[in-house]
């Protein structure tokens, strides 16, 4: 009898009516240099006659992706779904118009096993956007005070499956999103930390009309939720954070006075301009 392959990652990819990039999605997990990587797509109510043909050829094509079906819990249930039926030690959520570098998971896993102490719970990396912008965003490693301050990493960063059965998954109340964020900081709350790889090993496709719109619309509302919610730990960190906030308002009133003064050389060398 062959010997059954270890599991070493389960990724899962929450899909609503996303048949027009789930191929690159599904591409990005086959194309990963790490042995034992498992994917499980987690159709969500999806409507779409498009992204619902999309998905039969998967199944007909792909027998060895888990598809599971539901009724449309939004992002938060679907990924809870997805890692309820997951097998792997650690997981990734890949939203399913992202992508990553073919080394993320190789990396992420080595990360994970170097920490004899098991107490890195998130493995991420520096992040490419592309699509409606193209730049680079160089997430930090472990930080505290950023935490608190705007959301430190991205919703594709790894996780220890122990540490989500833990913490009882994605709160599944939080349907308008930033429910990473909550996740991540429940996380460093039971004394656990992240690590960040320093290279673009995560690609974010940036697009006007994604999830992110609305939720940074309702950001405040969200904010509040989920430093109510950890507001122990909120406490316990004021200082800190505090003085990091204070840092960032530095930075930008220096980087504002830097513009408005080489606006202002820009208006007097066009005035005296032969």
């Amino acid at each position: 009898m062959a010997k059954k392959t270890q599991i070493n990652f389960s990724v899962v990819i929450p899909y609503y009516n996303m048949g027009a990039y789930v191929d690159e999605a599904i591409a990005a997990v086959d194309a990963q240099t790490l042995d034992g990587v498992e994917l499980i797509i987690v159709n969500d109510g999806s409507t779409e006659p498009e992204s619902l043909a999309v998905l039969d050829r998967i199944r007909r094509e792909r027998t060895d992706i888990k598809i599971i079906d539901q009724q449309n819990k939004k992002l938060p249930g679907a990924r809870n779904t997805g890692v309820k039926e997951a097998s792997g030690r650690y997981v990734a959520c890949l939203d399913a118009d992202d992508s990553w570098d073919p080394e993320y998971l190789k990396k992420a896993f080595e990360v994970y096993e170097r920490d004899t102490q098991n107490m890195i719970a998130i493995v991420t990396s520096w992040v490419q956007f592309f699509g409606e912008r193209n730049d680079i965003w160089q997430v930090p490693d472990f930080d505290l005070p950023q935490m608190f301050i705007a959301n430190p990493l991205q919703s594709s960063s790894t996780f220890r499956r122990s540490v989500w059965q833990e913490l009882g998954g994605f709160d599944e109340t939080m349907v308008h999103g930033y429910e990473d964020w909550d996740f991540w900081m429940r996380a460093v709350a039971k004394g656990y930390e992240w690590r960040s790889i320093p290279e673009t090993l995560i690609r974010y496709r940036s697009r006007s009309d994604s999830m992110v719109v609305d939720s940074d619309k309702r950001r405040y509302e969200l904010y509040e939720y989920i430093l109510t919610k950890n507001s122990k730990m909120l406490a316990e960190s004021a200082v800190p954070v505090l003085v990091q906030a204070l840092r960032r308002y530095d930075d930008l009133h220096r980087r504002y006075n830097d513009a408005k003064g080489r606006s202002l050389v820009s208006r007097i060398a066009n005035l005296i301009k032969p």
